[in-house]
């Protein structure tokens, strides 16, 4: 089995990301895999200025968009925290063109 996160986990706020990830790793069967692509610090929106900062690397856009901006080393401890093993970790600006 698999999950597969995309643009899920920047649109939640930060204390319910690691409640997604708990409940990800429940759901999957032994050997099951999670996928994620999210918008990270280094993405060129999180230091743009365009939002209003509401939370810890969150901000309000325009048509009340929230992005919490994920920061690689927190996503991958809250990962192995709840159970998860890292088979591959990168970070890179537009996946989703490719």
């Amino acid at each position: 089995h698999v999950i597969y996160s995309r643009f899920t986990l920047h649109t939640i706020l930060k204390e319910k990301v690691d409640t997604v990830l708990s409940w990800s790793f429940d759901a999957l069967c032994e050997n099951g895999l999670i996928l994620i692509e999210t918008r990270s610090t280094k993405d060129p929106l999180f230091t743009s200025g365009k939002g209003e900062l509401i939370d810890y690397n969150t901000f309000l856009y325009e048509e009340g968009h929230i992005r919490h901006f994920i920061e690689r080393e927190e996503l991958v401890n809250s990962l192995v925290k709840v159970g998860f093993e890292l088979l591959e970790d990168i970070e890179s600006n537009n996946f989703s063109a490719q």
